[in-house]
């Protein structure tokens, strides 16, 4: 990680940022650089600026420079619009994640989407929980019969609505809520710089959950098995930082009848946001689901090593952009995406 951010940005990132990077989960050498060459500080070295983002501050400096440019052309500005590989795209200039992969490579998420297009036939019923501004969900759409999505941040519930609009997804459903275990209020931060790093207030204050300074506003919380308890769904994405331990309590009835589960998994959202111990965060999937899959290795365990595995990754600081969690595991998917069984 440190060579890769020394090669294409010029210079030695401190532990803190080589870390965050690290618990992004970049599935493979190519996809990191592709992030990097994404991000504002490269388009300004190739363009000759200078750039100074060796902190924190610095990156999100940049940020608010972007939201700047942006409300430059009026009062009325709400974002800017990118052509990209799988629809158009509403996003907000702020953000050097998502919204910088959009705009740099026109493209995001097109190895999660391969894999997640496995699980999906004309018929089935997907759910999204962390929809950010529908990247994933907008071309998964265009799969299935029916797309239930969830997002808690108000900011980009905006940019959801608008982008399900403009590329035309009729069969999608919008929850304006986060999701949880009871029904009430939490306290919730909207991060700026990485708006999809946004996330329930942590139990524990670190450097990149505070940064870019977020707002902290109270979001209406819902378990989803009161929301979309009726339906049964052939495929669940899960990436809501560090809130997926509460929300997977609130959803044993979906849980029980899902075919396939992705869930993000970074240790520190687990120990810092959630509070819980790994076991907990594993009791509220083991009981659903018989096989897992680790993407960025194409491994599958069966029941018996999965909590065993789980405790390894944690216990080890080892993240994943999305752990699939599977009713069944069948030899065809295997040969398919060329899972070897552990």
């Amino acid at each position: 990680m440190t060579a890769a951010i020394e090669l294409i940005l010029g210079r030695t990132p401190e532990p803190a940022l080589v870390q965050y990077h690290v618990e992004m989960g970049f599935s493979d050498r190519a996809a990191l650089g592709r992030y990097l060459m994404s991000t504002d500080e490269f388009q300004r070295l190739n363009r000759g600026e200078p750039v100074d983002l060796s902190s924190w501050e610095g990156r999100a400096a940049a940020g608010r420079d972007r939201r700047r440019q942006l409300a430059s052309f009026g009062p009325n500005a709400f974002g800017l619009v990118v052509e990209a590989k799988r629809g158009l795209f509403v996003v907000d200039p702020e953000d050097s994640a998502v919204t910088g992969a959009l705009l740099q490579t026109g493209e995001y998420g097109e190895d999660e989407l391969a894999l997640a297009a496995t699980f999906i036939q004309p018929d089935s019923n997907v759910l999204v929980v962390g929809t950010h501004i529908g990247s994933l969900a907008v071309p998964l759409s265009k799969l299935c019969s029916s797309l239930d999505a969830v997002e808690a941040n108000p900011s980009t519930q905006r940019l959801a609505e608008a982008n399900l609009r403009v590329n035309a997804c009729w069969n999608v459903t919008l929850h304006k809520v986060a999701a949880g275990e009871t029904r009430g209020q939490i306290p919730f931060l909207i991060n700026r710089e990485n708006s999809g790093g946004s996330k329930r207030k942590p139990l524990v204050d670190r450097d990149f959950y505070l940064y870019d300074d977020p707002e902290q506003v109270m979001v209406d919380c819902f378990p989803l098995d009161e929301i979309c308890g009726g339906k049964s769904y052939d495929l669940i994405i899960m990436d809501i930082e560090g809130s997926e331990f509460f929300a997977l309590k609130g959803m044993p009835r979906i849980l029980s009848k899902a075919q396939a589960l992705s869930v993000e998994f970074l240790p520190h959202h687990i120990r810092d946001v959630a509070g819980v111990p790994i076991d907990a965060f594993v009791d509220q999937i083991e009981p659903h689901f018989a096989w897992l899959y680790v993407p960025d290795r194409n491994e599958v365990f069966s029941a018996g090593g999965m909590r065993d595995e789980l405790r390894q990754m944690y216990e080890q600081g080892i993240s994943s952009a999305g752990l699939y969690f599977l009713k069944d595991c069948t030899d065809k998917w295997r040969a398919q995406v060329g899972a070897r069984l552990k």
